[in-house]
């Protein structure tokens, strides 16, 4: 009823495109070098099949190499930009059987981010470094899962929910840019196997 996981990362990337200023343009060069050491760790706990959960974490600490000089180098220097140094995460899924042809299961997720440190082009605009502040984004889902409407086909119908709480913040990844979190969304789907 219970797993838990750990693990370490380590990356070096020699030769990480840029973009540098040629003329009004910008074009990518391999310039610069990125090490990256990462810590995740998971834990996943089950009861009876009924009712399953996660709980997540990971820590990400990055040094670039910017491989150009002047202000721009300057201004962004060597730490990491545009993800965030810690996200966790925690999720519990509830099967229900309160009808036997009709199985539910209720779901729920949030993520935690941690302060993000801005991109490359907006430190250079600011003309300084600067964190975006952290969040929790929260999504809810009831699904059907299961459901043979059609004998030997199965259905799935869902009712889904996304950033509950409305928060705005960058979308956590490697990007290189800060893109902005979707705003709430409520949705149903429908999906059936053929």
């Amino acid at each position: 009823f219970l797993r838990a996981s750990s693990g370490v990362a380590y990356s070096l990337i020699r030769d990480k495109a840029e973009f540098v200023p040629r003329g009004l343009n910008q074009i990518a060069q391999n310039i610069a070098r990125q090490k990256s050491l990462s810590v995740e760790t998971r834990v996943d706990a089950s009861y009876r099949q009924a009712i399953t959960g996660y709980a997540a974490f990971e820590w990400v600490q990055s040094i670039r190499e910017f491989g150009q000089e002047g202000y721009a180098a300057q201004v962004i220097g060597d730490e990491n930009v545009a993800y965030p140094d810690w996200i966790a995460r925690a999720g519990i899924s509830w099967t229900m059987n309160l009808h036997p042809r009709v199985p539910l299961e209720l779901g729920a997720q949030g993520i935690l981010v941690g302060p993000t440190p801005a991109a490359d082009a907006s430190i250079v605009e600011s003309g300084g470094r600067y964190d975006l502040p952290g969040y929790l984004w929260l999504n809810a889902s009831l699904m059907t899962p299961d459901l043979f409407l059609i004998p030997g086909h199965e259905t799935t119908i869902g009712l889904r929910a996304k950033n509950l709480l409305d928060e705005h913040g960058p979308v956590p990844g490697f990007s290189g840019f800060e893109y902005p979190l979707r705003p709430r969304e409520i949705f149903l789907e429908l999906e059936h196997s053929y």
